[in-house]
């Protein structure tokens, strides 16, 4: 479930639902219940937090030069099945 709205502060602003395990959730208010915040509010942090990590320039050199590595693998193997198969 999804929705937007406009925030207070200006702006447009969505929302949306998570499921997750329930031990998981109980983890997430905990963490929140230490902060003294509440849990929307430190879910929101943790994926904001995710987004900045999954952007960082660093981070997407690597995930590409993993993928890059698996498919130049791939296309070595089915290479050498090729030959093997002539």
């Amino acid at each position: 479930m999804a929705g937007r709205s406009s925030s207070p502060q200006g702006g447009n602003t969505s929302t949306f639902s998570v499921r997750m395990r329930e031990h998981h959730y109980q983890l997430l208010e905990q963490i929140a219940i230490l902060r003294g915040v509440p849990v929307a509010e430190l879910a929101r942090e943790f994926l904001l937090d995710g987004i900045r990590k999954a952007l960082d320039p660093v981070q997407i050199e690597q995930v590409m030069d993993e993928r890059k590595q698996k498919l130049l693998e791939a296309a070595k193997a089915m290479h050498t099945a090729e030959l093997h198969n002539a």
